[in-house]
């Protein structure tokens, strides 16, 4: 009897796909942007109030300078109406105002708190390693502490008791 050998299975011919279909781009509404951020909304509110997903805003960005100049521009035109909104408040004399403006624009207004922790006498904090031994000490100070708080309790409990 002849042995026939295996033959390599014939390769599957490859069946070409027609490129995929990218949907068209959605127009994004640039004075809309602009508005949405003029109001101080971060760019994924931004997406939500466009109906758009925010990969579909930052890919967009990458691709046109025009959506980025939007959100910027909104941005200055949101920062300059509280800007001129605290200019009217600060006309007007009011104090909070003031405070608020100088503390947050004012170089040299700005409220500043300085922690500093010394050791005693103002001095340096001081550091002390503990070797075994000490620890030892530690816990049986903690234990005679211990035994002398349950002898207390013990005798209240004795004089409550009488």
């Amino acid at each position: 009897m002849p042995i026939k050998a295996k033959m390599p299975p014939k390769p599957k011919k490859k069946i070409s796909q027609p490129p995929k279909k990218t949907q068209p781009h959605k127009p994004i509404d640039l004075e809309e942007v602009e508005r949405l951020a003029a109001q101080g909304l971060n760019k994924e509110d931004i997406c939500y109030c466009l109906g758009i997903s925010p990969t579909t805003l930052y890919s967009r960005q990458r691709i046109d300078a025009d959506v980025v100049v939007a959100i910027e521009r909104g941005r200055a035109k949101g920062r300059q109406l509280a800007t001129d909104g605290l200019k009217s408040l600060m006309e007007a004399k009011d104090l909070a105002a003031i405070k608020f403006f100088l503390t947050h624009r004012g170089e040299d207004w700005k409220k500043t708190t300085v922690v500093q922790n010394t050791g005693k006498d103002g001095g340096p904090i001081q550091v002390e390693d503990v070797t075994p031994r000490d620890r030892r000490q530690v816990v049986n100070d903690f234990a005679s502490v211990l035994k002398q708080a349950a002898a207390i309790r013990d005798d209240d409990d004795d004089e409550e008791s009488e």
